[in-house]
């Protein structure tokens, strides 16, 4: 994630890798929905949908190029100038290439299509939102775990946030297992307690922080 870091010298404790967030977030959406199930009892969640809870967790980011963002903004306008806005992104590669892995590793799934359908909707949910049949059946919810069209609080934000304030240094009182902790389905929306409102401020003021202390900084734009 921040592996440029080192070469910069800015931060060079920024070294860790997407292999560690994907892992990281694969934990954090099935630690959301497997409390969710034990809380709320009512919403009958099944074995099925926290694994492809997990499984969305874990391959949101396998999409990305070498040079991460650099290599969507930047390479891919250049090699593929006939592709439109909206035609590329590195979750639509990423779901391609998770269909292709399971394709040449043999990996039988009882319904291929039902399984790589949800999990490329769980993924893509914050940008093309929520589908309207999960919207009909209860489970929009779901949706907002891994990727969050609807507010932005998910779980790969608390994961990426945590992993690099920790790894640059900078200083965050934002605590995800608070706003895990006091989460709970309403109206078919994953809501949070009245009393966490400033851990949600905290949230986007930290990842404001950061976007402006480590991601932009002048020494990492100059390398991009």
């Amino acid at each position: 994630m921040l592996a440029w870091c080192v070469f910069v010298g800015s931060y060079p404790g920024g070294s860790h890798s997407r292999f560690e967030h994907s892992l990281g977030v694969s934990y954090l959406a099935g630690s959301m929905i497997d409390r969710i199930r034990r809380f709320q009892p009512e919403l009958r969640v099944n074995d099925y949908q926290c694994d492809m809870v997990r499984i969305a967790g874990l391959t949101h980011d396998i999409g990305h190029g070498p040079f991460s963002h650099v290599f969507d903004g930047e390479i891919i306008p250049v090699l593929r100038p006939d592709l439109k806005p909206g035609q590329y992104s590195h979750e639509l590669m990423g779901v391609k290439m998770l269909e292709l892995l399971i394709d040449d590793n043999n990996i039988e799934l009882e319904d291929p299509k039902r399984d790589l359908n949800l999990v490329r909707d769980l993924i893509m949910a914050s940008d093309e939102g929520i589908p309207k049949h999960a919207v009909e059946s209860g489970q929009a919810w779901m949706y907002e775990i891994v990727a969050n069209g609807t507010n932005s609080i998910d779980v790969d934000k608390f994961d990426y946030i945590a992993r690099d304030t920790r790894a640059c240094g900078v200083v965050s009182s934002f605590d995800f297992k608070r706003l895990m902790t006091f989460s709970r389905v309403v109206d078919n929306h994953i809501c949070f307690h009245a009393k966490e409102v400033m851990t949600v401020y905290s949230l986007f003021n930290t990842r404001y922080s950061l976007h402006k202390q480590v991601y932009s900084h002048h020494a990492a734009k100059a390398i991009e």
